[in-house]
């Protein structure tokens, strides 16, 4: 059964290439609550999703890189340059050696807690993550931050509150390629357009590995390459200046409100949460 749910990926029949992982998930909490939550509730809507899917979504993606309901990376910059917009990363990019600070399995982040006008010394494990030079970039470019954990944690807080009222303009999203697939039809099933880009180092290579890190067992850390990680930054810059042009004010720190890090500009009372 598995091996025909397979083959129908890699044809991709009826423009869907997420027949295995739509049933493999059904034996799970996280693939009932996606089916009952954002098709069964939303059947018009789903059907339409599936049909933009199949007829652009899945065959404008690119090597590492997957847009979605959005016409090319300067889109994406200028729908959040409007904000607000949001950057979601694994938890598995925390570091290991040294381990994070604040755990991994989590959507926590002690650096990101921090007063950036005070000074402060940056832990061991901090001045090699990946994600705190990421964070930087984005607090420039007034991103609101999530650690993705569990698949069925992401569906709650990112996918959800799609089907109700879009609260990000755009989404920019880090996971493995093995769920690039399945995160690009959730986003357009929601109607949430934004970028998704993959892993190459690191990575769950298959459902086995995938399930295993959605219970947060996930020994490897991982990377993207060295030129995605500059594209993001680059992208990061340019929704900045953008920003800046328009006189929209600077953030300063970050405050965390149910899984999100939110920008927060000075003199400003920390945001509410957008779901």
């Amino acid at each position: 059964m598995i091996s025909w749910l397979n083959q129908w990926d890699v044809r991709a029949l009826a423009g869907l290439d997420v027949w295995e992982f739509s049933a493999r998930s059904l034996l799970h909490p996280y693939g009932r609550f996606f089916l009952r939550r954002m098709v069964l509730q939303h059947p018009w809507r789903a059907w339409k999703g599936f049909r933009v899917y199949a007829q652009t979504v899945r065959p404008a993606r690119q090597p590492a890189l997957a847009p979605v309901l959005v016409k090319n990376e300067d889109d994406f910059c200028e729908r959040a340059a409007t904000g607000p917009w949001l950057l979601a990363l694994g938890f598995c990019e925390k570091p290991t050696d040294p381990p994070c600070p604040a755990g991994r399995f989590n959507h926590d982040c002690l650096w990101l807690r921090q007063d950036f006008q005070a000074a402060h010394s940056t832990p061991l494990p901090c001045q090699h993550c990946r994600f705190r030079e990421l964070a930087q970039h984005a607090l420039s470019a007034g991103a609101s931050l999530h650690l993705m954990t569990s698949a069925h944690d992401i569906a709650r807080d990112i996918l959800l509150p799609g089907l109700r009222h879009p609260p990000w303009k755009c989404l920019l999203l880090c996971v493995c390629p093995f769920s690039v697939p399945p995160i690009s039809l959730a986003m357009t099933l929601c109607q949430l357009p934004g970028l998704v880009l993959d892993y190459n180092a690191g990575d769950c290579q298959n459902y086995h590995a995938w399930l295993q890190a959605d219970n947060g067992v996930k020994p490897e850390r991982t990377f993207l390459t060295p030129a995605a990680h500059q594209r993001m930054i680059a992208w990061m810059n340019s929704i900045a200046a953008i920003r800046k042009a328009r006189g929209i004010p600077q953030s300063v720190c970050y405050h965390l409100h149910d899984h999100f890090f939110h920008p927060t500009p000075s003199g400003n009372s920390p945001p509410s949460s957008p779901s």
